[in-house]
């Protein structure tokens, strides 16, 4: 049984026995039992009526020091368990703000590096390509049958300031 569960048990018990004694309607027994002594002492049903007050209220008197000590018990263990709460809370929360930070720093090196390798592919890629496309182009300029259509006689272009001997409307 957990110190909480004692406690309530024992208070439990107390109000029981509080209850028990607010019935006897006395609420000072000692006073009362002295007032019946002076007044009358050969009435035995009011004295046995105090009496038993009296021995509710020792009851009473005694169920509080065991309530108090079962108390401070439970409030021990509630503390405890509200420390182990707090020191678990604050690691998930030290935990929690080092995934992020680590996250962070993967996602910063993932697009850098993403980047950084598409810029690189992209230009293996491209040049690997482009000489395809040269090899291409040579073969299919240099194939006997396209040989001749291309073959007319090429002016390269004009630098600034050259004057050209050729008409540019093909004369």
């Amino acid at each position: 049984m957990s110190n909480w569960d004692r406690w309530q048990d024992d208070h439990e018990e107390f109000l029981q026995l509080n209850e028990q004694f607010e019935r006897l309607g006395i609420l000072d027994p000692y006073a009362r039992e002295a007032e019946l002594m002076a007044q009358d002492p050969n009435n035995p049903g009011e004295l046995r009526r105090v009496q038993n007050a009296i021995r509710l209220l020792e009851q009473l008197r005694e169920r509080a020091k065991r309530n108090r000590a079962s108390f401070e018990e439970a409030t021990s263990s509630l503390l405890e368990a509200l420390n182990i709460n707090q020191d678990t809370g604050s690691r998930a929360e030290n935990n929690a703000s080092r995934a992020i930070r680590q996250s962070q720093i993967l996602s910063v090196l993932a697009i850098s590096l993403g980047s950084t390798l598409a810029v690189v592919f992209g230009q293996f890629l491209s040049n690997g390509l482009v000489q395809r496309l040269q090899r291409s182009v040579v073969q299919i300029i240099s194939s006997p049958e396209n040989q001749s259509k291309y073959s007319r006689d090429f002016t390269p272009p004009m630098k600034t300031g050259q004057v050209s001997n050729q008409c540019p409307l093909g004369q």
